[in-house]
């Protein structure tokens, strides 16, 4: 029960403290996040299925392991070998999608040269 508290606090303090941002953004002449973008209803929506997408795969990144060890009852080792190919993976895609960017001259001189 005490974490169930604890979790209920982070979450109000967590709402409260986004709609003050949200409020000083709105009425700041410089502010931090140019909230007017959300205006543009294909930019918003591009926004909104990128941050559901978020929260699916974080979603499915921490609750894979758990599941291979609560409900299959595999050890954490075991669990961890079989969800390190995502890791492999990204690391491999990361380094190979720079590459290709910084090849096809996506980049516009943001991207570092020696890629």
């Amino acid at each position: 029960m005490v974490r169930l508290a604890f979790i209920k606090t982070l979450a109000v303090t967590a709402a409260v403290l986004l709609t003050a941002f949200v409020i000083r953004e709105l009425n700041t002449s410089q502010p931090l996040v140019k909230l007017s973008l959300l205006k543009n209803r294909t930019f918003a929506a591009g926004i909104a299925i990128v941050t559901i997408l978020g929260f699916v795969l974080y979603g499915s990144l921490v609750s894979l392991p758990l599941f291979m060890q609560e409900l299959l009852g595999w050890t954490a080792e075991t669990a961890g070998f079989w969800t390190s190919p995502r890791g492999i993976a990204t690391a491999v895609f990361m380094r190979s999608s720079a590459i290709c960017w910084a090849s096809a001259g996506i980049h516009d001189g943001w991207w570092p040269s020696d890629a």
